[in-house]
């Protein structure tokens, strides 16, 4: 790379940098500054600036630093890397192939009065919020939607985690020893919708018992059935054509029938018109993915539905007849009443509006029992190109008998959202990235036992999470079979997410030669995508998912699982949010 090139690198590498969250900026800094001063010292015991470094010191360096036991070490290379990275393997901006179906409502729709009063607030429009604000206003009742975030349009992969990302996609839970699993949720008009895999899966019956235990209701006896018959019907969910899916699962897939191990499938999805982008992560260009920004947001509109986009709730207020909310949007701060008020801002947004209004009898334990779903994924070097952003990303499934709590499900993602997190460092990294063309992967997530915690300071969302030992012991594993299969589908090499061990290679000896028991969860990369819980039925919310001790106030979302459905929960959550409008429907009207 020549002056000029660097030069530009480094120059759109600072300006993205002050577009961090501002406590990110500030690390930022301090990791540069330590970086270049004191860390050479630290792991290399040479009082040497890191830019003086010689390309064999420099590799050294970044491998030392990559892979150190310490959180902080760790951290700091991210943090330093992403930005690099990120203007280094720079993708094109996709063409914008179609128009938000709710673009022209949005623009055209008039400033609403003050003081307005409606029968049903919703606070949030993903999963939890938009069903049950299309079933409601389309039978008749006055329903407000509350939305911080805005229109997800076509971005880039770095484009889309800086804008419709929670924390820009930068937010972790930290757990015992160093151990860190990035947490992925989106902000935006249809919540994460917009920008998941399209997955849709209802939920199993042996882990819905665990519900029905904890809860008092009957879900593994089919209580969610028609519920669940109903959404499917609305959103078109359907098993694509193969031809739509990814090369990445077709190689799993090979690799797997030449271990002798059956039962690969092709996931059912919400993308009935679906074309092949690949670009579900990141907003669909053609918006084939029915989201609920797609499949229920302007159905609802017509029915008189109101939104309020990019909007922020500042205070919720309990009282004899309803609920007042104070809201901050385009038309300064407004106050709005509302008979009933539905909190549906996610796993992470309800719990923070539950505790800052101290809302209902239980708030203090709102934001515990945190699950996450923690995920990873093994890369794969093919001897030929591959093109894995080709098709479907996330086409193929498969569970292992043998692994209980591991859902295998493709993934494949873009260079520049991989190379900041890759498990590799220096040169090798290099070689990985500059190769990326030939690489295939596949991720699997577990279905954690252990639980987790958010709270907040200063309005820093502050996550505790740790791995279990058996979710780390079976992801470990997970991860061997992976490795296992695309070697067997002529893998030259794979990749494995682990820090501080060998994790490259070329055959199954070698491949075997790691002992899950003796990984700690620290040295697993991984991020959770699913975060549910934190506001669960039975702990903070009623059999109805009302508030306990509340009059006014419901739950609908993520965070009222009272534990895993075993599977991506996009289904579940739509579910109760159907019935949860019965529940209000019957109020209101009797």
């Amino acid at each position: 790379m020549n002056g000029p090139q660097t030069e530009v690198i480094l120059a759109r590498a600072a300006a993205r940098i002050q577009r961090y969250p501002r406590p990110v900026v500030w690390l930022q800094w301090f990791a540069a500054v330590f970086a270049e001063y004191l860390l050479p010292l630290l792991l290399l015991r040479q009082w040497r600036r890191a830019s003086s470094l010689d390309d064999v010191s420099f590799d050294l360096l970044e491998q030392r630093t990559h892979g150190h036991p310490a959180l902080g070490l760790r951290g700091m290379f991210l943090l330093l890397r992403l930005p690099l990275w990120e203007q280094l393997y720079a993708e094109s901006r996709p063409a914008r192939r179609a128009q938000h179906p709710l673009a022209k409502a949005i623009l055209s729709r008039p400033i609403a009065p003050r003081n307005t009063h409606y029968d049903v607030a919703v606070i949030g429009s993903g999963a939890g919020g938009a069903p049950l604000a299309w079933e409601l206003s389309r039978q008749g009742y006055r329903v407000a939607v509350i939305e911080r975030g805005g229109l997800v349009k076509a971005q880039t992969a770095p484009g889309a985690l800086e804008r419709y990302y929670t924390q820009q996609a930068l937010l972790a839970g930290v757990g015992p020893h160093g151990a860190m699993v990035a947490v992925m949720q989106g902000e935006n008009l249809g919540g994460t919708t917009p920008i998941n895999s399209g997955t849709s899966l209802t939920p199993r019956v042996e882990f819905l018992r665990s519900w029905d235990w904890k809860t008092g209701l009957p879900f593994s006896q089919g209580l969610l059935e028609s519920s669940l018959e109903r959404v499917q019907q609305l959103l078109g969910v359907d098993v694509p054509d193969e031809g739509l899916l990814g090369p990445s699962g077709a190689l799993f897939a090979n690799g797997l029938a030449a271990l002798g191990c059956e039962g690969a499938y092709v996931l059912p999805r919400n993308t009935p018109t679906c074309v092949g982008l690949g670009r579900c992560p990141f907003g669909c260009p053609g918006y084939h993915k029915r989201s609920t920004d797609v499949a229920f947001l302007p159905a609802a509109v017509e029915a008189g539905c109101e939104l309020y986009v990019a909007t922020n709730v500042r205070r919720i207020r309990e009282v004899a007849d309803g609920v007042r909310l104070d809201i901050v949007g385009k038309n300064g701060l407004e106050q709005i009443h509302t008979n009933l008020c539905v909190l549906a801002a996610g796993a992470l947004g309800t719990p923070r509006l539950i505790r800052a209004n101290r809302l209902g009898a239980r708030w203090r334990r709102a934001g515990d029992n945190l699950k996450l779903h923690p995920a990873s994924k093994v890369l794969a070097m093919m001897p030929d190109p591959v093109h894995g952003e080709r098709g479907v990303a996330q086409g193929m499934g498969y569970i292992d008998p043998h692994l209980e709590r591991i859902v295998f499900e493709g993934i494949f993602t873009p260079r520049a959202t991989v190379a900041p997190v890759l498990s590799r460092a220096g040169r090798s990294a290099d070689f990985w990235l500059n190769n990326y063309d030939r690489v295939a992967s596949f991720g699997m997530m577990v279905l954690d036992r252990s639980s987790g915690s958010i709270r907040w300071c200063g309005g820093v969302p502050i996550i505790r999470y740790g791995l279990h030992p058996d979710d780390a012991n079976e992801l470990v594993r997970g991860m061997q079979l992976m490795g296992e299969a695309y070697l067997a589908a002529g893998a030259e090499r794979i990749l494995l997410p682990l820090l501080g061990v060998d994790n490259e290679f070329s055959d199954v000896a070698g491949l075997n030669k790691i002992r899950p028991e003796d990984i700690h969860p620290w040295q697993i990369l991984s991020s959770g995508f699913h975060p549910q819980g934190t506001a669960a039925m039975g702990r903070v919310t009623t059999q109805e998912q009302q508030l306990q001790g509340s009059e006014h106030i419901y739950v609908s979302d993520a965070s009222l699982l009272p534990d895993t459905p075993g599977v991506n929960p996009q289904l579940t959550i739509m579910a109760l949010s159907l019935r949860l409008a019965g529940i209000l429907d019957q109020r209101l009207s009797g």
